[in-house]
């Protein structure tokens, strides 16, 4: 076999779980049992067990670049078996509501521009949340918060969730041949809300929410 490029910082094979920005990241970190960290590039990895099967999670950072980049160190600096990734994210399906988790089929990229809305001078939903899986989602650049462009994605793409890191992972651990499955609870309905955008309201819920499916997932797992 040809030489590694990179150490191994950890020989447990694990299945990694990865976030995007703090309060993802916070939802997971208390589900973890053992936890000890290590770092990359000033980066902090939490190793340990959830559900008795060996995990590690990490905070890539918002956007694509950043979630290519973190996915490419944690394979090559670790055993990693399979990458989980689990927040929040914009839906465009209109059949789907805040706190939904949707688990896509596929992923892919659809924009390199930014997007707003036009826009005028309590926390209880209106919906059960309820778990949706295969579909498609789409992952962009940019914060999506515009009603015309949703319905434009969801014509085009019939896509159910839109976020800004999962079709970067996906490509990445599809280079390195390691699984890969994204969990994404709605936050906000990128600019389908019918007043102001909803992401800074609903965004613990939505991270707790598929957290919860993340570790119920894991469970789950042979190993």
């Amino acid at each position: 076999a040809p030489p590694a490029l990179a150490q191994k910082l950890d020989e447990q094979p694990r299945t990694a779980i990865m976030t995007a920005f703090p309060p993802e990241h916070a939802a997971l970190v208390g589900r973890i049992e053992q936890p000890r960290t290590v770092r990359v590039n000033g980066v902090p990895v939490t190793l340990g067990q959830m559900a008795g099967k060996p995990v590690l999670l990490v905070e890539s950072g918002v956007s694509m670049v950043n979630a290519a980049m973190t996915t490419q160190w944690l394979v090559d600096r670790f055993a990693v078996k399979r990458i989980l990734f689990s927040g929040i994210a914009g839906g465009i399906d209109p059949s789907l509501h805040i706190g939904d988790v949707v688990v896509a089929a596929d992923w892919g990229q659809f924009m390199e521009s930014t997007i707003a809305r036009e826009a005028p001078g309590g926390k209880c939903l209106p919906h059960q949340p309820s778990l949706h899986v295969g579909g498609r989602g789409i992952s962009g650049p940019a914060f999506m918060d515009n009603a015309a462009y949703r319905q434009y994605l969801f014509a085009t793409f019939q896509a159910q969730v839109l976020d800004m890191e999962s079709a970067a992972v996906a490509q990445v651990a599809y280079a390195n041949r390691v699984p890969f499955l994204a969990f994404r609870s709605l936050s906000d309905l990128a600019g389908g809300d019918a007043e102001q955008n909803q992401m800074s309201v609903f965004m613990a819920l939505a991270s707790a929410n598929s957290a919860r499916v993340v570790q119920d997932f894991v469970a789950r797992l042979p190993d």
